[in-house]
């Protein structure tokens, strides 16, 4: 049996910094951000923040429609992972 990888704090804290930015942008601006705006705000780079997005679709915390632009929406599971991520800060 293969062990689990762990996953790291700066990565989860990262995911969660992710979906936090996208929802808060979503609600301030009317529609989610570009992921190169994403990645100026996190400070990381744009290969970054998409292996982040990956990630967040593969957990089902982050959704979009198949080739339309900004469509990405953080999902009520998203959320709830990324407040409590915040709170065990």
């Amino acid at each position: 049996m293969a062990a689990r990888r762990r996953r790291r704090p700066d990565e989860v804290g990262a995911l969660a910094d992710l979906l936090g930015f996208v929802d808060w942008h979503a609600k301030r601006e009317g529609f989610p951000p570009t992921w190169r705006e994403a990645s100026d705000h996190l400070g990381l780079s744009p290969y970054r923040v998409a292996d982040l997005v990956r990630r967040a679709r593969a957990r089902s915390f982050l959704r979009s429609r198949a080739r339309s632009a900004r469509t990405h929406r953080v999902t009520s599971g998203g959320r709830v992972f990324a407040r409590r991520w915040r709170r065990r800060r």
